[in-house]
């Protein structure tokens, strides 16, 4: 059987795309203001390493950070004098853009241009790039960045387009000009490619010694004012072009809007107005992002327009989009394709590729170490300007190019990545292969896109010499083919490679046939002066400290795996999902309800219980203090606010918000205002579900108007009316509808109204689309994060959520089900109210929607701290009873139990699939030893009904063994680890010697390595990893895992009422937008790729560094030796397949044996 191997590396490399932390490293004090600054002011401020240091003077804020949209967070410190400052870690090279966040409010630098993208003028920094020079500005003949409004027709109003006209272009009237329509990403308008793009310089120092054939460029605004939906083509949802990891979008793009504008109005404006060659081989369209999309949906819509495309970042063209390829062939000149290095391009590559091999003049290009950023435009810019046009003379130089090196060749040295690089001359390579160390020599030859040579091979006392076949160079990506005959038959070694930076190293990825894979280095040999080798850039800068570029001396780790020897299956449940509320995980989180305290009860008094006083099945209303202003809700237009408990809604909700709007008229509205949870997120063409209870005194005659604005009054971005308040409690339910706006945070949602009168509101509620359309579902990004884990389970409630404070606050399943406004909600154990939308239902269906099983909790008669504990015996049959009840309305039948008639009165007839139970939450915490009795109450009850229920019990073997349970054999024992990276690699082979006779397996129900905050860094991420080898390396009876906390909310990370309550959390967000941590990407890399059996495996000479344990008792500790490499390997029964994993955590590249 041929055997295939998949590999995956998780090693200190990795990035996260947004990050909290301040750095307390070592800081160069050669701080220059940033280039981008306004005149005179000092701040931001960039220094030698990258790094850039702020200051703000707020002396009466709270709190500020510097947000990079898109991007790194990192709060500021206060001094004496009111001026906050901070210090970033070294950042990318290039243009980014950031904001304050002062408050809770992002507002721009006072010290900074203003640039626009992501919807809105804010401030941007450049942080200098070694190859900055081909968009410097320098005393060379500089073209004319011209503002031109025109009248569109099809629009039906005067808009603007910016125009780069050449230097010489004032100088001879006679002399005509091809044009190039550049347009810009998502959230960004026609000011980005001439002030973030720097345009006009690139194409200044392009010109100036002759290298390009002058052409005027247009960029126009593809928002077209009045238009919305996507029209023709995908829509913008997508990262829009913008900084570093880019800002939020403006909206969708409407492709046929501005297709309209392009070729009915803005094309016949320009070649009108300036001197143009104005026929399709003299035009070309790029654009980067979004942009990108639109130039490849209107050019091959228009081919009689566009005779040179190009796409950064924006996607590709494949044959299929090719309706008539002889047409295309002749039409077209070039397409040009490229990506940053850190962006996604297999699928661009296979296109330009398969272009290629269809004669279509193809090139792709790759920044170097670049991602969604400026800094791949702008280079993409400088490699496609000079592929313009060709047919058109090149200028002759007008000033003087400086001297290339020694032996170079007569061509000043190309930006890094240009695609002009040639790599013909000698390469040579050493690397370990299946039939040992191997040297090999490689000879190329390259004539434009075109390759030929030959590879030398030398393995111990064996040589031979092959031709290269297939031999290719598009950009900075190498490949050709060598074919071996080994016993009567040819072999196919196919390489393919990208060029280093500084053009000097070859990074390949070889394969052999179909069953080995090995990534190599080639590296250039220093060539004759002669030598037809173009040279590296002139003072290169090293991207990474030179220790890091060798793998350090010393036996190479060896890692063995014996495919013969399967040591068990891996469990099929595996990787899934551990939640609870906390970090405002569910209310202002995943449960998508946009209104903060919707029901009024956040101030809300709860009745003192003990487990002696307390009823199960008895609803203890809540009280509140008289003349309570509602929390989270603010008056608008002088009216006053007061929670009533004279006016209920019913008795779950047994308060109301007496609104008096006795200051209202038709000039002056008044209501009240919601500020959600740290902001109403507003999305463009959104449609929003507003629902609320509410009632008026009967002189009340007004309609009320709901509404979503913006926190300063200034916009309103949709509102709607509602009729038919009487004296009686009626619902209420609208819809609001925004238009093409830039997504925002800093928003309100009002209830106000013109006429004067008293109203009464209860629930409250603003929904906009949910995951699946679920009503009073779950926030779609979110949703999606988790499904890209590709969870098997989910446990739930919690999770302290499960036990509460008390009696009166656990999660009693019971009241979190039925019509949400008849849920009383209660307080959770972090800090905050819990509405309870997120029920045991909607906690089902979130299964369904993930295609997950639930792992439910039950409540076991424990409460966190003080709140008691109810012993085995009669006192504790009530609430076993519950639990049994809470699996029937899962599971039971719809036609024969009470409780399955009762969810299918809840909407969802069929039943749920269940085979996980835990009894309780951390009972060890419970120091009366009560549970070992408790369990055995509920284990008996559960199995005796529903005996093919798997039972967890909530205590595991990492607990001290007088607290196990031993009354029954538990199928499952729940075990929690939070350690450091350290403890976590200690621990990586806990499982290797657990005994395969023991009956009870392991659900490993909370862990984390607890580094990094709010979301886990890559030490985090290491730490993860290294523990998930030892998981999935015993996926036998380690049957079920989840890392735990999720989810956190970033809004507010300190102080009063934060968002955060506990660090080291798995997906990190706020109102608008998310990201997953580096150990959410460790995650997914490891539940998305593993087999179904436990291979065999061993390792020699793996390195170890010491570790000192932290002591329990605070002395000092053994100091004992920890490995860093670790590893794990499954094979797909199916396929054959091999899903290898590999750990690395020293800090440095290492050479593996496999």
């Amino acid at each position: 059987m041929k055997t295939k191997l998949s590999c995956i590396a998780l090693v200190s490399v990795l990035a996260c795309g947004i990050s909290t932390a301040q750095t307390n490293e070592p800081v160069v004090e050669d701080f220059k203001p940033s280039s981008l600054n306004q005149p005179g002011k000092q701040y931001p401020q960039v220094n030698s390493e990258r790094r850039v240091r702020v200051r703000v003077v707020a002396p009466q804020a709270q709190s500020v950070v510097l947000d990079f949209l898109g991007g790194a967070k990192y709060p500021l410190a206060k001094g004496e004098d009111g001026a906050w400052t901070g210090v970033t870690r070294p950042m990318d090279e290039g243009f980014h853009y950031y904001q304050l966040v002062i408050d809770g409010a992002g507002v721009p630098d006072p010290g900074s241009q203003y640039f626009y993208g992501g919807g809105r003028w804010g401030s941007g920094l450049e942080v200098p790039a070694h190859d900055q020079d081909f968009y410097a500005l320098k005393n060379v003949p500089h073209g004319q960045l011209r503002e031109v409004y025109f009248f569109s027709k099809s629009a039906n109003t005067n808009l603007r387009c910016f125009v780069y006209t050449p230097p010489d272009y004032d100088k001879d009237p006679t002399k005509r000009y091809p044009v190039l329509y550049l347009q810009h990403g998502g959230g960004e308008d026609e000011t980005g490619w001439g002030r973030q793009g720097q345009a006009a310089f690139i194409m200044d120092n392009l010109i100036a010694p002759g290298k390009i054939r002058p052409f005027i460029i247009v960029m126009a605004n593809s928002y077209v004012p009045g238009a919305a939906g996507p029209g023709r083509g995908a829509a913008a949802g997508g990262r829009p072009g913008g900084g570093a990891a880019g800002p939020g979008g403006r909206g969708f793009f409407n492709f046929s809007a501005f297709e309209r504008v392009l070729i009915e109005d803005l094309i016949p404006h320009i070649d009108e107005t300036f001197r143009t060659l104005p026929d399709q081989p003299h035009r070309a369209m790029a654009g980067l992002s979004m942009g990108g999309m639109q130039t490849r949906t209107i050019t091959l819509a228009h081919l009689d327009k566009f005779s040179h495309i190009g796409i950064f970042s924006g996607g590709s063209i494949g044959l299929s989009d090719i309706p008539d390829l002889a047409a295309f062939k002749q039409k077209v000149k070039l397409v040009f394709v490229s990506y940053g290095s850190r962006e996604k391009t297999s699928l661009a590559q296979r296109n330009v590729e398969a272009l290629q091999q269809a004669g279509i003049r193809c090139i792709y290009y790759e920044a170097p170490n670049t991602g969604h950023e400026w800094q791949t435009w702008r280079r993409s810019l400088y490699q496609f300007a000079p592929l313009l046009f060709e047919d058109l003379p090149l200028p002759q130089p007008v000033v003087q190019p400086p001297a290339a090196p020694k032996g170079a060749a007569d061509t000043p040295a190309p930006a890094p990545g240009n695609a002009s690089t040639d790599i013909s001359g000698i390469w040579k390579s050493e690397f370990d292969s299946l039939i040992g160390r191997q040297q090999y020599t490689f000879t190329f030859k390259q004539d434009g896109p075109k390759l030929t040579g030959k590879a030398s091979s030398v393995v111990g006392d064996r040589q031979r010499e092959t031709e290269l076949l297939e031999g290719k160079v598009h950009g900075r990506t190498i490949s050709f083919v060598e074919v071996l005959n080994f016993q009567g038959n040819d072999i196919r070694i196919s390489y393919t490679g990208q060029l280093s930076a500084d053009g000097n190293e070859i990074q390949f990825t070889r394969t052999v046939g179909d069953f080995a894979r090995t990534e190599i280095v080639a590296k250039r040999e220093a060539a004759a002066p002669d030598a037809a080798v173009a040279p590296a850039p002139a003072n290169p800068v090293p991207l990474a400290p030179p220790a890091s570029a060798e793998a350090p001396a010393g036996p190479v780790p060896l890692l063995i795996i014996d495919a013969a020897k399967v040591t068990g299956k891996v469990s099929p449940m595996l990787y899934g999902l551990m939640t609870e509320e906390i970090n405002f995980s569910y209310e202002g989180g995943i449960y998508a309800e946009l209104i903060r305290n919707r029901s009024f009860k956040a101030d809300a008094i709860l009745p003192r219980v003990t487990p002696e006083t307390y009823e199960v099945g008895k609803y203890l209303p809540a009280s509140f203090r008289p003349d309570t202003k509602p929390r989270y809700w603010t008056a608008v237009g002088g009216a006053s606010l007061v929670l009533d408990t004279n006016n209920p809604l019913n008795e779950f909700l047994n308060v109301s918000l007496k609104l008096d709007a006795s200051t209202a008229s038709a000039t002056s509205p008044a209501g009240v205002a919601n500020g959600g949870y740290w902001g109403i997120p507003v999305k463009p063409n959104t449609t929003y579900t507003v629902s609320f209870f509410g009632k008026a005194s009967p002189e009340f005659g007004g309609p009320v108007t709901v509404s979503i604005e913006s926190a300063d009054g200034r916009t309103t971005f949709a509102s709607a009316d509602i009729h038919g308040l009487t004296t009686e409690w009626k619902r209420f339910e609208t819809k609001l509808q925004t238009p093409a706006v830039p997504p925002s945070k800093d928003n309100v949602f009002k209830l106000t109204t013109r006429v004067p009168g008293t109203l009464w509101l209860q629930n409250v509620s603003l929904f906009p689309p949910t995951y699946k359309n679920r009503k009073n579902g779950n926030r779609i990004d979110l949703m999606e994060l988790l499904a890209a884990l590709k969870p098997k389970f989910l446990r739930f409630p919690g999770g302290n959520y499960l036990e509460g404070n008390a009696f009166n606050q656990r999660f009693n399943w019971k009241e979190t089900i039925g019509p949400v406004e008849r849920r009383p909600g209660h307080p959770s154990p972090w800090g905050y109210w819990s509405t309870a939308g997120l029920g045991l239902l909607e906690f089902a269906q979130w299964c369904e929607d993930l295609d997950m099983e639930p792992v439910l909790g039950v409540f076991a008669g424990y409460c966190l701290g003080r709140g008691g504990v109810v012993p085995a015996g009669p006192k504790l049959e009530p609430f076993v009873q519950e639990a049994l009840e809470e699996i029937e309305y899962l599971i039971g039948d719809p036609q024969t139990t009470v409780w399955g008639a009762r969810r299918a009165a809840d909407g969802h007839p069929e039943p749920f699939k269940l085979t996980y139970v835990e009894i309780g939450n951390e009972d060890w915490f419970d120091r009366t030893g009560s549970y070992d009795a408790r369990f055995a109450q509920f284990y008996d009850a559960i199995k005796k009904k529903y005996p093919h229920l798997k039972v967890i019990s909530s205590i595991g073997y990492e607990q001290p063994q007088h607290v196990w349970v031993k009354s029954r054999i538990p199928d499952l024992v729940d075990e929690h680890f939070y350690r450091n990276m350290e403890e976590m690699m200690a621990q990586a082979f806990r499982y290797d010697t657990y005994a395969r006779t023991n009956p009870t397996k392991i659900f490993c129900g909370e862990w984390a390595t607890r580094v990094g905050s709010p979301t886990p860094n890559l030490a985090g991420a290491l730490g993860d990893a290294a523990w998930m080898t030892c998981l999935e390396r015993n996926a036998d009876i380690v049957l079920m895992h989840c890392y735990a906390p999720l989810l956190v909310n970033v809004s507010q990370l300190e102080g009063p009422g934060r968002s955060m309550q506990w660090s080291s959390d798995l997906i990190g967000y706020d109102a608008l937008s998310s990201y997953g941590s580096p150990s959410y990407y460790a995650h997914v890399m490891f539940s998305s790729m593993h087999g179904d059996e436990i291979l065999a495996t061993d390792a020699q000479d793996i390195p170890t560094r010491p570790w000192e344990r932290r002591s329990s008792r605070g002395g000092p500790a053994p100091v004992q030796q920890i490995r860093q490499i670790f590893f794990s390997a499954t094979r797909d029964s199916r396929s054959g397949i091999i899903y290898v994993k590999v750990v690395n955590t020293t800090g440095s590249p290492r050479h593996i044996k496999l």
